[in-house]
């Protein structure tokens, strides 16, 4: 017994560091000219929540005369590592992440200003109920994406847990799961691009949270600078503006 656990911790270890690597290679980070410098920013979130974060944090750094780019990892678990331990800082989580992952994010500080708010709905297409609480859902089989960690912490009863809420959505309208619960911005986009007439959106939310950019402390001398920029994007109405752009496009091919 003690042998295979050696070997599973073996396996293991050697698994994290090839994804670290292959991340590392795929998303580098930011140049080291301080005048040149890139900051890179990651996240696992899927459209078009991916294309308002980009944008917004496109303005933002524009605005303090400075660039960033978002580095998708397909997955918000990869996103925290890499901002974590090699770039600049993670696109979106919420405030109590901290607390979540403790040992994902000790290099991670918040930039105090929403990027986003994040509304998660219950959506459903033959289990019509009254969405008052987590314990709502317990007994359904319920559908969410991997790494969203206040639902993993949270919804209770049989779960199917996949990395593409377009993967989910397919599966709920052919009755093979329950629900999908889904921020209501990803979730109303792949709705209406795939055309799926009978998936019904349960009111009220089941949970809604202000998302902020997390900075690696390294990076902690623009908290504030970034801060005072989002704060002024959603006084001067481009804030919003950059929503309504992207919310327009079809994501779905």
């Amino acid at each position: 017994m003690i042998r295979d656990e050696k070997k599973r911790f073996i396996l293991k270890f050697y698994l994290n560091c090839s994804i670290i690597f292959f991340l590392f290679l795929c998303f580098p980070p930011g140049s080291a000219s301080a005048e040149d410098k890139i900051y890179v920013f990651y996240t696992g979130a899927q459209s078009p929540i991916k294309e308002i974060l980009e944008m917004r944090l496109d303005e933002a750094f524009h605005r303090i005369g400075k660039k960033s780019r978002l580095a998708f990892t397909g997955s918000a678990q990869r996103a925290l590592l890499m901002a974590n331990k090699f770039g600049d800082g993670d696109a979106l989580r919420v405030q109590e992440i901290k607390k979540i992952a403790p040992d994902l994010t000790d290099n991670l500080l918040i930039v105090p200003e929403p990027i986003i708010h994040i509304i998660f709905y219950v959506y459903t297409k033959e289990k019509i109920f009254q969405v008052n609480n987590w314990e709502s859902l317990k007994n359904y089989h319920n559908g969410f994406r991997v790494g969203t960690k206040i639902l993993e912490k949270n919804i209770p009863g049989k779960t199917t847990i996949l990395p593409d809420a377009v993967r989910l959505f397919k599966m709920l309208d052919q009755s093979r799961l329950d629900t999908v619960t889904e921020q209501n911005m990803i979730a109303d986009v792949i709705i209406r691009d795939l055309n799926l007439q009978n998936i019904k959106k349960l009111s009220p939310p089941l949970v809604t949270l202000p998302g902020y950019c997390f900075i690696n402390k390294k990076n902690q001398h623009l908290i504030s600078d970034i801060a005072k920029a989002l704060s002024e994007m959603k006084t001067d109405g481009s804030f919003k503006s950059i929503r309504d752009i992207v919310m327009k496009k079809k994501v779905i091919n």
